[in-house]
């Protein structure tokens, strides 16, 4: 008898799919009825630049790729062979449609690559300071982890990102009791 090939998050256990994507079975039906034209958790209908809140604190706007999308492109990012200059051209690529966790991924992911590889040119890289843009200007809709990961990964990598860290600060007070203890302490070194 032949194997069914799965498809992307179809051999995931449910519970790590539904944090990868920010919500579970519940939250994927809200997406796809808001996506017919359904209401949203307000009540209303999703109109232009109307955004809905997911479970895992992540905003999912209407700018954002579907959510197997999201996944594909956070399978490449994180993948053994990924290297920085696949992410960034990734980023680049598709970046205005990320998820504010596939963004928050994207620099955690080039830190850590770069942690060993030590590419001396990475904070003079414009890609980099595009990103660190297009975290800043999401920041609000990132969860604890991903601003702790997004803070540590532009610290890490010696990218001069100045108004990221100051919208980080922003979001990070009225949030300091939903960090976990290794999340305050790893955005208080990037600082």
């Amino acid at each position: 008898r032949a194997a069914r090939r799965r498809g992307p998050g179809e051999n995931l256990p449910r519970a790590r799919l539904a944090t990868m994507t920010g919500g579970g079975a519940e939250e994927e039906k809200k997406r796809e009825e808001s996506s017919k034209g359904g209401a949203t958790e307000g009540g209303g209908k999703a109109g232009k630049g109307s955004r809905r809140e997911s479970n895992g604190g992540h905003v999912v706007g209407p700018l954002d790729a579907p959510v197997k999308q999201q996944i594909t492109w956070a399978r490449q990012i994180t993948s053994e062979e990924a290297t920085i200059e696949s992410i960034l051209k990734l980023f680049e690529a598709h970046g205005d449609e990320y998820s504010s966790r596939n963004l928050a991924t994207t620099a955690h992911r080039i830190a850590r690559i770069n942690q060993r590889k030590r590419r001396r040119n990475l904070p003079h890289d414009r890609r980099m300071q595009r990103l660190a843009d297009a975290c800043e200007s999401r920041v609000d809709q990132f969860d604890p982890q991903s601003i702790a990961n997004t803070a540590w990964a532009f610290a890490r990598s010696g990218v001069k990102a100045t108004s990221l860290f100051e919208s980080i600060a922003e979001s990070t007070k009225p949030r300091l009791n939903d960090f976990n203890p290794q999340g305050l302490a790893n955005t208080a070194w990037a600082f």
